[in-house]
């Protein structure tokens, strides 16, 4: 169906060009733009049978027609992926406006092949972002409509994803990133990328399980995906830095994986060009995720027997072995601290509680959640 301000526009570019009459005719027979204003909403019994498949696909009509709401000339049936849209019609001699008329449904065939795309592409960024809203949403999304978005964006539920948040610094970089992404060669059809704000890009990339080493080599999946892009900011100068969340397979859990790239974010101090991995941080997500109440339960009551200077020292002692795996070398470097210092202060911490975290797991997980503790009163 053609649309009738499409129509209308149309219409008045051909007056700018021609002195013949046109007139755009609906499925219906009803003249719905014509260079006489007067015959618009009037009834073009020969378009009505074209319409209908009743008269060919083209009619040439003499000085008396007969037909009614027809003057002399030709009558063609306007197509848009091979369905009939309408009609268009010249008035005229039909010897004379016959090949006027076969240029006019050429380019009205081509404007409404590009109105369509045009339509169709602006439908699917809209249906785009809506999924994207869907699955970065706090609030649980309604499987039916992911279900009815994913089928008309032509994605598959049953493979494996896993978020990327990649941050940039300015809606320019974004842009770059984003066209990066997509014109790589191991970007497919099934990877769902979205531009947020000014700042993020964020992919639901697929990765394809191979073997029993899968979760340790998936890594070398993405870093490849990645390598691109990450090579071009770097030269550039243009900072980029990457959260990678957690593998999903159902669309109504990507928002946890997506919020576990936010997590990341909001708790990991990265470098410029740095990027994290979530599956390295899960013990400290998931211990961050244990609630206050909880925690109070079980330590307020002893609270009173530290001062701020004890727990202070103890985030800073505690949080370098933790993050360096208790290795005492390596956590005293973190704190550009001399071995024998660190130790004596970590003996000291050790002495006061009566805890040794090295020497098992359930010392360990008591000193860890006194750790955590803290932490949380601090905040």
């Amino acid at each position: 169906m053609i649309d009738v301000g499409l129509a209308q526009k149309f219409i008045e570019q051909v007056v700018r060009y021609t002195d013949y009459n046109v007139n755009i005719m609906d499925e219906n027979g009803i003249i719905i733009a014509s260079r006489d204003a007067w015959r618009i909403g009037t009834f073009h019994e020969v378009a009505y049978l074209l319409a209908r498949g009743e008269a060919g696909e083209m009619m040439e009509i003499g000085e008396k027609s007969g037909y009614e709401g027809v003057q002399n000339g030709v009558n063609m049936i306007v197509e848009l992926d091979g369905k009939p849209a309408g009609v268009i019609g010249i008035t005229g001699n039909p010897e004379e406006v016959r090949p006027v008329a076969l240029v006019i449904r050429m380019a009205v065939e081509t404007m409404l092949r590009y109105e369509s795309r045009r339509v169709e592409m602006l439908r699917r960024q809209n249906k785009k972002e809506r999924f994207a809203e869907l699955l970065t949403g706090r609030v649980p999304a309604d499987a039916g409509e992911l279900k009815t978005l994913s089928e008309a964006l032509g994605y598959h539920e049953e493979l494996l994803r896993i978020p990327l948040l990649l941050k940039t610094d300015s809606a320019a970089s974004q842009k770059t990133l984003i066209d990066l992404i997509k014109g790589s060669a191991g970007h497919g059809s099934e990877d769902i990328s979205f531009a947020l704000s000014e700042e993020y890009v964020l992919v639901f990339k697929t990765i394809a399980p191979a073997g029993d080493g899968f979760y340790s080599d998936y890594r070398y999946e993405i870093g490849e995906y990645l390598s691109g892009p990450l090579r071009l900011f770097r030269r550039e100068g243009l900072p980029l830095s990457c959260y990678v969340g957690s593998m999903q397979r159902e669309f109504a859990q990507y928002p946890a994986g997506y919020g576990h790239c936010r997590w990341m974010e909001a708790h990991l101090k990265l470098p410029d060009g740095g990027s994290a991995w979530f599956y390295e941080h899960v013990g400290e997500y998931l211990a961050d995720q244990l609630p206050r109440r909880e925690l109070a339960q079980v330590f307020d009551g002893g609270a009173c027997l530290f001062d701020e200077k004890f727990r202070e020292e103890y985030l800073e002692i505690m949080g370098a072995l933790i993050t360096c795996n208790y290795n005492l070398v390596d956590a005293a470097k973190k704190l550009y601290l001399h071995k024998n210092t660190f130790t004596y202060r970590y003996n000291k911490i050790r002495e006061r509680l009566a805890v040794n975290p090295q020497a098992g797991a359930s010392e360990r997980r008591l000193a860890e959640a006194l750790y955590l503790y803290f932490l949380r009163m601090r905040h």
